[in-house]
């Protein structure tokens, strides 16, 4: 239910996005917590912050995630709760927080939110030095903007402090048995033939009028080559091997398969 709300917050579609919003009702899934925070980014990425508004006060427990969706909703809200955290309420906020609001002003992709945000991952710096979690997240920040020199500055600042962002890993069961998947994956005997499928579906995409996702590769390079980096994703294979492995490819409808790769 989380993956498919989020696949409708993705194309902004507000009414496959009440549909299933009452489809959780109906099945008593309004008391998990996953499920409602992602109802409220769907609502909010689908401009009706008031419907996502009233989905977060009805909710009897709240988690810091159920905050956190609320709060990125928001822009302005979002920075308000911050300053009120120590001068209303006496809380001093933590790494999380910290992160919370790096994300938040990134994701308004506002002209000033810049210079918020590099305020912010300084101070991320101080009390997380080893994390580079953190100057990835400051990296992206600045691709957004297509500030490529400040990216290339943050990743010598990486580099310099010999620290590594592990990549990122995504599992998939295969007739009982558990495949694993990386970024920079080589070693699978098929990988060829994933990406090759891969690159049959982005293809398919874009000529059904999907936009591919590139925003995630911070890299200074032309769009081609950073679709090609984008396909390569541990998600994508993950799925690219389900599917070439089983036969129920043969059973998925195939805008929905196309929508899926999308998203990931």
């Amino acid at each position: 239910m989380v993956s498919v709300l989020q696949a409708c917050a993705a194309h902004t579609a507000l009414e496959q996005g009440r549909f299933l919003h009452g489809y959780i009702l109906r099945r008593g899934l309004d008391s998990i917590l996953p499920v409602m925070s992602t109802l409220i980014t769907m609502y909010a990425r689908c401009g009706r912050l008031d419907l996502g508004e009233r989905v977060f006060s009805m909710m009897n427990k709240k988690d810091a995630v159920s905050w956190n969706s609320l709060i990125s909703s928001l822009v302005e809200e979002g920075k308000m709760l911050f300053n009120s955290m120590v001068k209303e309420h006496g809380i001093y906020p933590s790494v999380e927080h910290y992160a919370c609001m790096v994300d938040l002003l990134g994701r308004a992709n506002r002209i000033h939110c810049n210079v918020v945000a590099e305020r912010a991952s300084k101070r991320l710096f101080e009390l997380e030095p080893r994390n580079a979690g953190n100057y990835v997240l400051l990296a992206d920040i600045y691709a957004e903007a297509k500030m490529w020199d400040e990216v290339k500055r943050v990743k010598k600042l990486l580099e310099a402090r010999e620290l590594q962002k592990v990549p990122g890993r995504s599992w998939i069961e295969v007739k009982r048995k558990i495949y694993s998947f990386i970024s920079v994956d080589e070693f699978n005997p098929q990988m060829e033939q994933l990406h090759a499928l891969l690159a049959e579906l982005s293809t398919e995409m874009k000529d059904r009028g999907f936009k591919p996702q590139t925003k995630v590769v911070l890299h200074d390079l032309d769009e081609e080559e950073k679709e090609r980096i984008a396909l390569g994703h541990s998600e994508k294979l993950a799925v690219a091997f389900g599917l070439i492995n089983t036969k129920r490819c043969i059973l998925y409808n195939r805008n929905t398969l196309l929508k899926i790769i999308h998203v990931l």
